[in-house]
């Protein structure tokens, strides 16, 4: 939560925008299985179990240059919502994490099995400060901020975010260009 809050922070207070800080990064090693960790204690919480959370190798990903520390806070926003919105038995959590090389684009596929989202909301969950209705009805904590942050993240890597299925599972892809491979994204 600190992390999410310093990178709010940034966004109000930097008249540039995200500072990035990139270096080569492995994908897997460097930032989807230590944010598994990360979320150790919201899954204990839930009961649910880290092994319910699976990913590729990302063979097809090679490192890239990217901020460590910022696409950790992606990572760890998107695996926090997912155990925060799944409302069933422990066993009906489920996460899936996979990369590939697509049309010159890095992608990485994040899906969950919880509820989903409504279609008329896929673009408003990116904005500072939305929280869908159910959330809000169903008391789950938040500040419609981690999408959010996610979306700047990714934007100041060139990239994009957004859902790419609504429901069973809940799809959201981050697509990342080519040239991340040799480079770091030009600051703006």
């Amino acid at each position: 939560m600190q992390r999410l809050m310093v990178n709010a922070n940034w966004f109000s207070y930097s008249s540039q925008g995200l500072q990035i800080r990139a270096e080569r990064t492995f994908l897997m090693a460097d930032i989807i299985a230590p944010s598994v960790k990360q979320v150790s204690l919201l899954l204990e919480e839930r009961g649910f179990s880290a092994s319910r959370i699976h990913y590729g190798k990302f063979d097809q990903i090679p490192p890239l240059y990217i901020d460590r520390n910022q696409f950790q806070q992606v990572m760890f926003n998107l695996l926090s919502n997912a155990i925060k919105h799944c409302y069933d038995d422990p066993n009906s959590f489920e996460v899936e994490i996979q990369g590939e090389m697509k049309k010159g684009e890095y992608v990485v596929c994040f899906r969950d099995w919880g509820p989903g989202i409504a279609v008329e909301t896929s673009e408003r969950i990116f904005e500072e400060g939305f929280r869908t209705s159910e959330a809000i009805r169903r008391n789950i904590t938040g500040q419609g901020l981690g999408l959010w942050v996610a979306h700047h993240i990714i934007r100041a890597h060139d990239g994009r975010i957004t859902v790419t299925n609504h429901r069973h599972p809940l799809e959201i892809s981050i697509f990342l260009p080519g040239y991340l491979k040799s480079r770091a994204p030009q600051t703006k």
